[in-house]
């Protein structure tokens, strides 16, 4: 049966990557991926050929009960959409954004297993402050299941608690995933960091400055491109080995490659 893919956040620096990359398999093999839909509440001009972006609201209940009975034959859901206050990290604190993209994520998985018979797999998108990483240092290497930070507030474990349930309600399979940074292309996005660093630099020359680390204690940090997370959030939708599952977890390995 050929995929119908919704990508939640497809503005953003996850989701535009998937939007291109589930574009280039609809381009190469209509046969197996039928329909790329991204929402975003801003919407987007020019979108990949075989793709549409349509605006949605995600804090808005019924456009998502009447997105969700549109797109009833879906597949697929990719959840890379995120609401954030101004600064890195003092907003994860407060309860009105966390209730906020609670909510966002409820409204739209809890319509889609209602009218989406046929939905298989959810791609949900986490990060390192799963461990506490904006309140404290965190063990390294983190673990899934051992280090998890679920004595500090945070939204993901809200939307996670709620996708497990879903999944055992409805049969659906998840895979959730937690980059610790992502490089990537994406317009008027505060996560895309190339640019900051280019202009960074240009500031520097300009005043005849080294280009030097303007942080403090270096910390230990892992990147990861975003068309590479594409690719590994397409491979976690069909391999069985990524159903139910959070990653980093244990081994596996994408395109040959092994990976811890």
């Amino acid at each position: 049966m050929a995929e119908q893919i919704v990508i939640a956040g497809a503005t953003g620096l996850v989701g535009g990557a998937c939007l291109e990359h589930f574009a280039a398999r609809f381009a190469a093999d209509a046969s197996a991926v039928s329909s790329v839909t991204g929402v975003s509440r801003r919407g987007l001009g020019d979108t990949p050929p075989g793709t549409r972006v349509e605006v949605l609201d995600l804090t808005d209940r019924p456009a998502c009960e009447a997105f969700a009975k549109r797109h009833a034959a879906t597949t697929r859901l990719v959840y890379a959409a995120l609401h954030e206050k101004p600064g890195l990290y003092a907003g994860w604190f407060e309860t009105d954004q966390i209730a906020t993209n609670a909510g966002m994520f409820a409204n739209l998985i809890e319509p889609l297993a209602e009218h989406a018979p046929g939905l298989q797999h959810v791609t949900l998108l986490q990060g390192t402050k799963a461990y506490g990483a904006h309140a404290r240092p965190i063990p390294t290497p983190a673990r899934e299941g051992r280090d998890e930070a679920r004595d500090i507030p945070n939204f993901y474990w809200e939307q996670e608690d709620l996708l497990r349930a879903v999944a055992t309600r409805s049969g659906l399979r998840f895979t959730i995933l937690r980059p610790q940074v992502i490089f990537g292309s994406s317009i008027g996005s505060a996560m895309n960091l190339i640019p900051a660093l280019g202009v960074y630099g240009a500031l520097r020359k300009a005043r005849g400055a080294a280009l030097a680390y303007p942080g403090g204690a270096a910390p230990v940090m892992e990147a990861i491109d975003a068309g590479l997370l594409a690719r590994v959030i397409d491979w976690a939708g069909d391999c069985p080995r990524a159903r139910d599952e959070v990653f980093p977890r244990r081994a596996f390995s994408v395109d040959g490659i092994e990976l811890t």
